[in-house]
């Protein structure tokens, strides 16, 4: 039997290494929708700027079902939101994949765009569309987020989004 040279050797188990390096590392990346976008959770968004004070009152103002309760204190009475334009079904797709991509990376499993459900819409804000993702779960209750004194109501079932194609 002929011997093997160590350097042969050492070069095989290298080409080898970095063969399996490369599909571990592409097998990290659950993404299956080609899009460029940004997505941020609505508290991370707001400590970061993204959102003014004024932004959050109108997002409260529709995600308490277009009412003031949890904010009569911060939201006057004769209080009228940003206005918010329909959404396309176009852009919802684009939404839906980039919270499909978003959970994949998250959760290291592939998530289908068809199983987002999208819940409330409440409007854009400084080139972001703020949505609401619903999931399935066996808590049916509301929780209230405060975000500077305002109060956000969603359920423990959902997540409030802030999202942006780039």
């Amino acid at each position: 039997m002929k011997k093997i040279k160590k350097s042969t050797l050492t070069t095989i188990i290298l080409i080898l290494f970095t063969i399996i390096m490369s599909v571990s590392f592409t097998a990290c990346d659950n993404s299956i929708y080609n899009i460029d976008y940004e997505l941020i959770e609505l508290r991370e968004a707001y400590y970061q700027g993204k959102l003014s004070d004024e932004d959050m009152l109108s997002i409260a103002y529709y995600s308490n079902g277009c009412s003031r309760e949890h904010n009569e204190n911060v939201i006057s009475e004769d209080f009228i939101p940003k206005p918010k334009a329909e959404l396309s079904e176009e852009v919802k797709d684009l939404i839906r994949k980039s919270i499909a991509n978003y959970l994949s990376d998250k959760s290291k499993k592939i998530i289908k765009y068809d199983n987002i459900r999208l819940g409330g819409y409440y409007g854009e804000y400084n080139g972001y569309t703020v949505i609401c993702r619903v999931y399935e779960s066996l808590i049916d209750d509301i929780m209230h987020v405060q975000l500077g004194g305002v109060k956000v109501s969603y359920a423990y079932d959902e997540d409030i989004f802030l999202w942006k194609k780039l």
